[in-house]
């Protein structure tokens, strides 16, 4: 894994647990039944930028090493990982979108705490933030996890960073890593009808 930014906390040895793989999907033959993509296990790494916001990072942190935790427990090891820190949750998405178009990295995962203040600054910044990632996404074409809490309360982005309610980081590169193997299934199926003439 390279660190972009601070230097890495020391990991805690409990990270490394057994890979569970995610990558290629076997497309078995078109059929007139209802077809299901499903990711087989693959040696084939995966490269994701963790693009994680320094701003309320007693939240944050935990959020970055639920996101290391869960690539390590599927992939073995950090060793597809880059950590780009930015400033705070509103400079996120121009630092995911430049990940996303330099064509280095399978996914992108993006990570903040927005809590609720006096005004509606955290309206205007959740909305901003949160479209500007989908859009990154969708014109791309590279899986974005959306790891950004929106939150009223201190309370409610502590439950949310390994507390009762789990942990967003985790989730947001887990959704990330299922998206990029079903774009590749998906690009996959379209070959294999190509090449029948499956039009």
């Amino acid at each position: 894994m390279i660190l972009c930014g601070k230097e890495a906390d020391q990991r805690d040895s409990t990270l490394r647990t057994t890979p569970e793989p995610c990558g290629p999907i076997i497309v078995p033959p078109m059929t007139e039944q209802r077809l299901k993509l499903k990711p087989v296990p693959s040696s084939q790494l995966t490269r994701v930028a963790i693009v994680c916001s320094r701003y309320n990072d007693w939240i944050t942190d935990p959020l970055l090493e639920g996101a290391i935790s869960e690539y390590q427990r599927r992939r073995g090891s950090e060793s597809g990982l880059v950590v780009i820190e930015a400033s705070g949750s509103f400079e996120v998405p121009v630092l995911v979108r430049h990940a996303a178009v330099g064509g280095q990295f399978d996914a992108v995962v993006a990570l903040g705490c927005i809590i609720k203040g006096e005004t509606s600054h955290d309206l205007h910044l959740a909305t901003s933030v949160s479209n500007a990632l989908m859009d990154i996404s969708r014109e791309t074409g590279v899986p974005v996890g959306f790891g950004i809490l929106t939150v009223d309360t201190v309370e409610q982005a502590e439950a949310r960073a390994g507390g009762a309610k789990g942990n967003k980081g985790v989730e947001a590169m887990a959704a990330a890593l299922d998206s990029w193997a079903m774009i590749k299934a998906l690009k996959e199926l379209s070959g294999a009808r190509t090449q029948r003439g499956n039009y």
